[in-house]
C-alpha cells in the first residue's frame, strides 16, 4: 500500500490507508455529483428499510460462517500474521473495513459501473446487475494479493453485498454483510 512509504507501523498505517482511500472516494463522489450527471442517491446514500437489513443478515450469516469454517483449512488469510490486539482487530475489521470498502466498491464503483453499462440510458436491471458483478470482481481481485482463498471469499462477499445494495438502493446492507463476513473470520482467528 502507498502508506508503506511512510514507514509507519501497521496499527498506524492501516487507519491512515482507510481514511485516505475513503476520502478519495468521497472526493470522486463530490466531483461526479457537482460536475457530472450523477445524483447523490445513485451512490447508495439512502436509508434502507429494516427488512433489507434483516434479509442481508439472514443471508450473510450462514454463508459467512461456512467461509469462516472453511478458511480454517486455508494456509493464508487476511488476519494471518497480524500482531495487533483484539480490540483494534475488531475495530478495524468488524467496523472500519466494512464501512470504508463498501463505500468504495458498492457506493462509488458499483454506481459508476452501473451507469457506464447503461450506456447513457436510465439504469436497467441488467446494467445494475452488471455493475454489481463488476464491482464484486474488482473487489475479489484486490483481495488476491492476500491469498487466492481470500479472493474467493471476497468475490462471494462482493456478489452478496452488491445484490443487497442493488435491491435496497442503499450501501448499508452491503456494509452489514461485509461486517458479518469479517466477524466470522475474527471469531475463528481469535478463538
Amino acid at each position: 500500500p502507498p502508506v508503506k512509504v511512510l514507514g509507519l507501523p501497521f496499527p498506524s498505517e492501516f487507519p491512515l490507508a482507510m481514511l485516505t482511500s475513503a476520502a478519495l472516494a468521497a472526493g470522486w463522489v463530490f466531483l461526479l455529483v457537482r460536475f457530472g450527471p450523477y445524483r447523490i442517491r445513485e451512490f447508495g446514500l439512502n436509508r434502507p428499510r429494516w427488512r433489507a437489513m434483516a434479509i442481508a443478515a439472514a443471508v450473510a450469516i450462514p454463508i459467512a460462517l461456512a467461509f469462516a469454517f472453511l478458511s480454517q483449512h486455508a494456509t493464508e488469510g487476511p488476519l494471518a500474521g497480524l500482531t495487533i490486539g483484539p480490540a483494534l482487530m475488531w475495530l478495524y475489521f468488524a467496523v472500519a473495513a466494512p464501512i470504508q470498502e463498501e463505500w468504495i466498491f458498492r457506493g462509488l464503483l458499483q454506481a459508476v459501473a452501473t451507469r457506464v453499462l447503461a450506456n447513457g440510458e436510465p439504469a436497467s436491471v441488467r446494467s445494475a446487475i452488471g455493475g454489481s458483478v463488476l464491482a464484486a470482481l474488482v473487489f475479489g481481485l484486490v483481495h488476491l494479493s492476500i491469498s487466492p482463498w481470500t479472493a474467493v471469499a471476497a468475490l462471494v462477499l462482493g456478489l452478496l453485498a452488491g445484490e443487497a445494495r442493488r435491491r435496497s438502493d442503499s450501501v448499508l446492507p452491503a456494509m452489514l454483510i461485509h461486517s458479518i463476513f469479517n466477524i466470522g473470520g475474527l471469531l475463528l482467528a481469535l478463538h
